[in-house]
């Protein structure tokens, strides 16, 4: 079995270097500009929309409640049930995507 330095060792012994002479800035150059912020704006409008959605069918207690559960349990180093867990991951993740098309939102 090969361990990762021998690996290591193949690659730095057979590394190929190519010379770009420019071309990438060249071929960056002659792309056209980004026109429109649409693609990004979508789905952090999506994602809003559907915490939004989710807050007001199940109320944001129902979400308050599980989340103060799954703090109550890490705080007695207990086991968290499934439910606070998923909910947990679930607002980490809309607050990821809103956070991840913010930035991905270059205004140039």
């Amino acid at each position: 079995m090969i361990n990762e330095q021998d690996l290591k060792n193949v690659f730095a012994e057979h590394r190929a270097d190519i010379a770009d002479n420019g071309f990438s800035r060249r071929v960056a150059q002659h792309l056209p500009p980004r026109r429109s912020l649409l693609p990004q704006i979508i789905p952090a409008v999506f994602t809003i929309a559907g915490f939004v959605l989710t807050v007001a069918l199940q109320d944001m207690t129902v979400i308050e409640v599980r989340l103060l559960g799954l703090v109550n349990a890490v705080a007695h180093l207990q086991m968290p049930s499934s439910v606070e867990i998923m909910t947990y991951l679930g607002v980490l993740a809309t607050m990821g995507f809103i956070g991840f098309a913010a930035a991905e939102t270059d205004i140039a």
